[in-house]
């Protein structure tokens, strides 16, 4: 986050004025998160994709149903799923994609012994 913090407070011009910044390293799915947290770990795991929000809402009580909703409502809207707002990314700032930690990087930098 601290890349980004600089690269918004650096650039007042962009950024006043309540602008939205998409503070993302990379793009995957949750599919390769989990495949890619395997490899880190070693720890086994399945990767269970369900459409039903009862399902969800079984495997996470309380905020399951919830949870699931704002997924559904991602993936229906996509960009349009956002205020509207002119929404700023890291090529606006003019941050180097190489200098951000990637999920493999960080996975493999975590201690999972405690699990």
């Amino acid at each position: 986050m601290g890349i980004f913090t600089s690269a918004i407070l650096a650039q007042p011009q962009l950024t006043l004025g309540g602008k939205f910044v998409l503070a993302e390293a990379e793009v995957t799915t949750i599919g390769v998160l989990v495949e890619t947290w395997i490899k880190a770990t070693g720890n086994p795991s399945v990767y269970i994709q369900t459409t039903s929000l009862e399902e969800f809402d079984n495997v996470w009580p309380m905020w399951g149903r919830e949870m699931g909703e704002m997924m559904v409502f991602w993936e229906e809207l996509g960009d349009k799923s956002w205020s509207g707002e002119h929404i700023l990314t890291k090529e606006h700032l003019g941050i180097d994609p190489k200098s951000l930690v990637g999920v493999e990087e960080t996975y493999k930098s975590m201690d999972w012994s405690i699990l």
